[in-house]
This record gives C-alpha cells, structure tokens and sequence, in this order.
C-alpha cells in the first residue's frame, strides 16, 4: 500500500511519546559523558542529524513548488524560514520570535517561551546549567549549514518571569 504525501505530513507523534524518548535520549547520554558540556555536544550532534533528515524531507516534500528551500536566497529568507516551517513541522507552532543582535552584525536569535522539549524533562539540581534545547541548536545548525550558511548555534536559557523556560537560540555566522 503506498502513502500519499499528504497522509504523511498528518501523521504526528503523541507528546508524551516524544518527551518519553526524549528523555530516553538525555539519560542515554548522561550515563556515557563526563560533563554538561560533553553531554550538550551529544545533544546538539543528533540534533543535527535531524536536522539534516527535517530539512531532506521537507525539500521532497515541496519538491516542485514554488515553496521550495533552496530558492532562499539572503540569510534573512532562510532564517523567517527555520523561525516558521522548520519550528512549525517539528514543534507545531511557529518560534516566538526571530532577532538581530545589536552588539554583533554576524549574530541571530530565535526565541521560544515554551519550548516543547524543555516542557517535561526535569532536570536534577547537579545539572541545572543543561540545556536540553541544544538539541533543537544543533536543528537549527544542520539546516543553515544545508542551505550554505556555515554557522555555530547554541542554546541559552533566558527565563523570564511569564516564562521560565524561555530558549533563546544563539546563530553566529562563520
């Protein structure tokens, strides 16, 4: 029986099924790193690899219409992009908001107040400074570097007080 490509762009996965495995993944990891930052590279690397799989995906998925990714041509497109149709098809809403930095003319921020993937996982207090959203940095890292715009994204909590688990992404051009 063939899928259609429609059929395949409603199929979702359960959150509770995603924060499981999730935290499969962080605990996975934890027991075979030596620090928080060895762990947060592991975190931000197969979240690249999904990143890589996400942006495949939605070129095939748009492959002959005037949708496609590889049309975008300023870095500007491709980040409106990412803030919109990458967070949208793996997070189901669009990021909270898409910045330039003041200080830096190479830097961009992509803010989200409620990032799902922080949403369920607690986090010990030995742990506190992890950023399990350096997952979703290596994302948004595999996807510039897809559309030829080489850059380190990392992850940083900026909680406020409307929203605790408020993730800015922080892209630098190389």
């Amino acid at each position: 029986m063939e899928l259609q490509v429609d059929q395949l762009k409603s199929q979702q996965v359960a959150l509770g099924s995603w924060a499981f495995l999730f935290s499969e993944i962080i605990n996975y990891n934890l027991k075979r790193v030596d620090g928080i930052a060895e762990l947060e590279s592991k975190l931000n690397w197969l979240g690249y690899r999904v990143g890589q799989r996400e942006l495949e995906l939605y070129k095939f998925r748009q492959e002959g219409t005037a949708k496609n990714p590889r049309q975008h041509t300023s870095l500007i497109e491709v980040l409106q992009f990412i803030h919109t149709h990458i967070w949208r098809s793996l997070f189901g809403k669009t990021a909270d908001s898409l910045e330039k930095s003041k200080e830096n003319a190479n830097e961009y921020m992509i803010s989200d107040n409620t990032p799902i993937l922080s949403r369920s996982i607690s986090i010990p207090k030995d742990l506190k400074n992890l950023s399990t959203e350096s997952f979703t940095s290596g994302i948004v890292e595999s996807v510039l570097d897809g559309l030829n715009f080489k850059s380190k994204v990392t992850a940083h909590s900026v909680p406020t007080e409307q929203y605790p688990q408020r993730t800015t992404i922080l892209i630098k051009l190389i």
